[in-house]
């Protein structure tokens, strides 16, 4: 029977240190969610390994939360810059470094968590080269973006590129609504739709916590990504 304090899980967010304060660089819902998907493993008697990209000058490369969590960062000559969805062109060097944080831990996880297409290129790499179970979180879909000409650009070419390597390969795809759910399947005719699962982020505040900052700070947020983390709840969504 599999327990939690069997589980070591990496969970990968590239689009933004999740222990950045909320309201900063590209901080949104999906950041909060493997945030709190890590903090309640950890409470269960599981491992947690983060692996992040740094978006402040001078973070630690590698961070110990207690004996459980270990935070390491990906190290980033302009942390913070660049859109995560413009990223494409620096996923190898972004995967160089990735694997070589984790070559160097006591321990391999036996469980991958990527979210969002850059961190989901990172856990696919993981994952073949270590052979390990890769559950993937869409958060967004690049073809929900792209012209109604099929004229992409670069970085929308690389990303389509990358998509469909991770959700060919990844065990487990997770859409964060029936929505997104019903699209991916309408717009990746090639990728195995049994394999995706409809799992929302958690909203119980009986086992998932608000971040410490003001709520009222949090909501004023000028940056309109946070609202589409509560767009996806409901069963809508807006690109990014």
């Amino acid at each position: 029977m599999l327990t939690y304090d069997s589980l070591h899980i990496a969970i990968i967010c590239l689009s933004n240190d999740i222990f950045v304060p909320p309201g900063a660089g590209w901080f949104g819902g999906g950041q909060l969610g493997a945030y709190e998907n890590g903090r309640y493993l950890v409470s269960q008697g599981a491992r947690v390994t983060y692996i992040l990209r740094s978006s402040q000058i001078n973070q630690k490369q590698r961070e110990l939360l207690g004996p459980r969590c270990t935070i390491l960062r990906i190290p980033e000559t302009a942390p913070g810059s660049g859109k995560p969805n413009e990223r494409g062109m620096d996923m190898p060097s972004m995967i160089k470094a990735g694997l070589e944080l984790l070559l160097n831990e006591p321990h391999l996880p036996n469980i991958i968590h990527s979210q969002y297409w850059i961190g989901g290129a990172l856990g696919h790499a993981i994952s073949q080269k270590h052979a390990i179970r890769h559950i993937h979180f869409f958060l967004s879909l690049g073809r929900l973006t792209y012209p109604p000409s099929g004229e992409l650009s670069l970085q929308q070419t690389t990303r389509d590129q990358w998509e469909l390597e991770i959700y060919r390969y990844a065990n487990c795809l997770v859409a964060q609504s029936f929505y997104l759910a019903n699209k991916f399947k309408k717009l990746y005719p090639e990728i195995t739709h049994e394999k995706v699962s409809v799992i929302h982020h958690g909203v119980d505040h009986l086992l998932f916590t608000r971040r410490p900052e003001s709520t009222s700070d949090y909501f004023r947020r000028s940056s309109s990504r946070f609202s589409q983390g509560f767009d996806q709840l409901v069963g809508s969504h807006e690109p990014s």
